[in-house]
């Protein structure tokens, strides 16, 4: 497989961490759960990312943002979580909202106390670390190695994506859910009997955490 560097614009009303001035990002940690790193407010409690919503577009409103509340960006600035994702959002109801990697990000009204999980189904999933960040921040292997690891396969004429689910010990059936891709095709990438359209392709690296311009031909 032949794998040509591309670049990627999106264009939305979207405002960058780095360009926020005083409106900095949330206080936001990381908390390892029964679903992995993942990320987590202020108080330990969990954020979510919800299925319906287009990237850089929330759906979730009135009944649904009282159930869900969206993370507000006029929480107290203060530094940013060691992740390079970051940015606002400006629902339709008018309130500002935070997001990562274009994910609008929520909390679930429902939950009581740190490390609870009571709604999270097959809409709402915990807001969880890509994979080169998780090991680059934790010392198990840095982001540069999964550039390698992705280099070397297509060095091989290997399928990458496979390659890097396996590394970061990401199963089919979770990057599925993460990426809003069918198993089959997937597997169908992966076993190169099929190549993915460039949506899918991006939706792919992105719910890997990996470099998107790797998967573009």
């Amino acid at each position: 497989m032949h794998v040509r560097f591309a670049l990627v614009i999106i264009t939305s009303l979207v405002t960058s961490a780095s360009a926020l001035g005083d409106q900095r990002c949330p206080k936001i940690t990381r908390a390892a759960t029964g679903a992995g790193w993942i990320f987590v407010d202020e108080a330990g409690m969990t954020l979510y990312t919800y299925r319906d919503d287009g990237r850089y577009q929330p759906r979730c409103l009135g009944r649904c943002a009282a159930a869900w509340p969206p993370l507000s960006s006029t929480t107290t600035p203060c530094a940013c979580d060691n992740y390079d994702g970051w940015s606002v959002i400006t629902r339709a109801d008018g309130l500002s909202q935070w997001a990562l990697d274009g994910h609008p990000l929520y909390r679930s009204a429902k939950d009581l106390a740190p490390g609870d999980m009571t709604m999270a189904g097959p809409a709402w999933l915990p807001a969880t670390v890509p994979c080169p960040a998780a090991k680059s921040v934790f010392g198990i292997l840095g982001e540069d190695e999964a550039y390698a690891v992705v280099g070397d396969a297509i060095a091989q004429g290997i399928e990458p994506v496979g390659e890097l689910r396996r590394w970061c010990g990401i199963g089919i059936d979770e990057l599925s859910i993460r990426a809003k891709i069918s198993i089959s095709d997937i597997k169908a990438q992966e076993s190169g009997r099929r190549e993915l359209g460039r949506t899918a392709r991006i939706a792919i690296a992105e719910a890997l955490g990996a470099p998107v311009y790797l998967f573009l031909r």
